[in-house]
Order: structure tokens, then sequence, then C-alpha cells
């Protein structure tokens, strides 16, 4: 009989008809420790010896029989959490050999490689018969999503469609990294946002545009669309315009492009033919260049 951890196990023995037992620590002499009865429960390891009597005539047998009752311990196995990035593997091990093992997933190696999130087990038998099950959950970060950037006054705030937003962080530079999705963003018109998950497994990134930079303008004077103009400059007012033709000539320079009115596709006064044309926008030590088409 074997028993693991100290727990109580119970030794049984089969008795002929007619007969009972009572079981003693010494194999002659000495005191009953369990009176009357075929099985005996205990935590403590050792030899016990089964007497048998004839009920009826009270005759006692010969000799006793000897039990052997043996305790040992249980592997010392090792559960654990992980958590990984998408596409990523993590070898599960209960850290004990040697010894048979068991896994839910129908293993029976020492360790296992898994890819997919959930709780797996191993039962773990020692060499003594003697077993414990080890627990393993995986989880996969989740990858983050932008759902929204907006920007209030000089405030711009993220919005993410993730459920835990705990998990991710937000940069604007891809460099310093806060818990915080929001940022002051007075001096810039285009900020690129950066969202990383905290093991950084998947980082994503958009741009926002406070400057809205038209294609095409139609200077003909219907009331829409006249002029080439920016938006979202009236945090710029030293903001400095110049428009050049497609041989690189400059045809027009506005200062102070927040607070004056764009180009309205002359040249000295005299309307300019339709074609694409090039900018380039001085604001806050920084410059944004482009090309744009006029249509007539």
């Amino acid at each position: 009989m074997i028993a693991c951890d100290g727990i109580s196990e119970e030794m049984e023995v089969t008795l002929p008809n007619g007969t009972t037992a009572f079981w003693y620590t010494v194999p002659t002499g000495g005191t009953s420790i369990h009176d009357d009865s075929n099985d005996y429960t205990t935590t403590i390891p050792g030899t016990y010896y089964v007497e048998t009597v004839d009920i009826q005539s009270g005759c006692v047998s010969n000799s006793r029989v000897a039990i052997d009752f043996l305790a040992f311990n249980s592997p010392n196995v090792t559960s654990q959490d992980y958590e990984i990035c998408p596409d990523e593997t993590v070898v599960l091990d209960p850290q004990f050999s040697p010894a048979s093992y068991v896994w839910s997933t129908g293993e029976g190696t020492p360790t296992i490689e898994v890819d997919t999130e959930g709780i797996y087990t191993v039962e773990v038998i020692n060499n003594d018969g003697c077993s414990s099950t080890a627990t393993f959950t995986v989880t996969i970060t989740e990858a983050p999503i932008i759902d929204e950037i907006i920007v209030i006054g000089n405030d711009l705030q993220v919005t993410l469609s993730n459920t835990d937003l705990s998990n991710f962080q937000y940069s604007i530079d891809g460099l310093r990294w806060s818990d915080l999705p929001n940022f002051d963003i007075t001096t810039f018109t285009q900020v690129t946002v950066f969202v990383r998950d905290r093991l950084n497994c998947t980082v994503v990134q958009q741009e926002y545009n406070r400057i809205i930079i038209p294609q095409f303008f139609t200077p003909n004077q219907d009331g829409f669309n006249d002029y080439f103009n920016f938006e979202g400059l009236r945090n710029f007012p030293d903001a400095r315009l110049q428009i050049f033709d497609r041989h690189g000539k400059l045809i027009k320079e506005i200062n102070d492009i927040a607070v004056r009115v764009g180009w309205d596709g002359t040249y000295n006064g005299q309307p300019l033919p339709s074609s694409d044309y090039w900018f380039k926008l001085d604001y806050d030590n920084k410059s944004i260049t482009g090309h744009f088409s006029l249509i007539r």
C-alpha cells in the first residue's frame, strides 16, 4: 500500500467467511490497534500485521499477515501564467523529472510548445506513483486598434476600439511613451500617433493633419473654393506660404497666412492658366511642401 503526501489510506484484507481481523504493529504479541475489522486507515508508514480470528470458535490464526504501508511525496511541480505576442510560441514546463506526463492536449512529453490561448494542465507522476498537476494559463496580448483621433483645442486624444485600455501605451514620436492617450500638440500641424501593447508586440501608427491641404482650387469667383488656402493654421499666425510654378519660379508669397486670404490664382494681377503648382509652407521652424492643381 502506498500513500502520498501524508494522506490517509485504507488498508483492506479479504477474509474467509466466519472470520474477523485484528491489526497489530508487531508480528507476534502486542496489543491490537484496530479490532474486529477487515480494514484499517492510517497516515503512518510502516509494516502492519493482520491476525484472523474464527468468530464462532475464537480460534486465532497461527501467523499474522504482514502489510507494508509506504509513504512518499508527490512531485513538486511548477504552474505558471504566460502572456505572449501573436504568432509567438511558449514552452510549458512543469520542471520536474524523471516522471511520466499526461498533458490535457494528449502529449506524454516532459514539455510542450503551444501558440494558442487557453488553459493547459499536466499530471506529473513520479517513480513512486505519486502525482501532482501543473496548470498553465496562456493568453495572447491584444493588438491595438485605433478608432479615432480627435483634437480639441491643442489637446489630441486617441480612442481605441479595444476593450481593456490598460494594456496599451501611446506616443507621438515613437520614442517617449505614455500610459495616457492625450498629448499637447500646440506647436504641431502634423502628428504621427503611435500605439503599442505593453509587450511591444505590435505598434500601430496613424497620421493626423491639423492642416488641411487642398488638392485643387477653382478661382472662378463663384464663391466656392476661389482661393488656395490652408485650414487649421489658426495656431500658427506667423506661417508663410510660397507658391511656385512647375519650373520653380516664385509666383506668390503670403506672410501671416493664418490670418490672410490665400492665393487667388493670379500673378501680377493676371490670371494664371490651369496647371499644377507647388507650395512651401513654413511654420514654427518646420516646412511642408507639395503640389496642387489650379482648375479653371
